[in-house]
């Protein structure tokens, strides 16, 4: 099953947006309940990350119109893709890393800068709020 290609704007997709696994993560947990808004104090919660990460996040998908940001004093995000095309793609993304993780997570890694970045992001230590 895994010689079967993956669909091409799946890895356009991938290549174009997504700099690391959180960084796809991020995105699928949005997508999983796009009535829910974030703040990225409450993403960084729920994945146990930096908020300032969280929120570069939050805002690197808004700015590619997959996430939509309501004007609240606190910043708040949800999974609102600019059109049905976009949605569909990232329908097929989702699919994939459920059933092809390892060649999704392949993808994410082959790109020459993010495989740094990735690497990086896995040595980022959250300072615990009680230390």
């Amino acid at each position: 099953m895994s010689d079967v290609p993956l669909p091409q704007p799946l890895i356009d997709f991938l290549a174009q947006h997504i700099d690391s696994v959180l960084e796809l993560e991020v995105l699928l947990l949005l997508r999983s309940d796009a009535a829910k808004r974030w703040t990225a104090a409450a993403l960084a919660d729920a994945l146990k990350i930096d908020a300032r990460r969280a929120d570069e996040y939050l805002h690197k998908f808004s700015s590619a119109a997959i996430f939509a940001r309501s004007d609240q004093p606190i910043p708040e995000f949800f999974y609102a893709p600019q059109n049905a095309q976009l949605d569909q793609t990232i329908q097929t993304v989702a699919d994939a890393y459920a059933s092809h993780r390892v060649r999704i997570i392949g993808l994410i890694f082959s790109k020459p800068v993010s495989t740094l970045k990735s690497f990086a992001d896995a040595f980022r230590i959250r300072r615990d709020s009680s230390t």
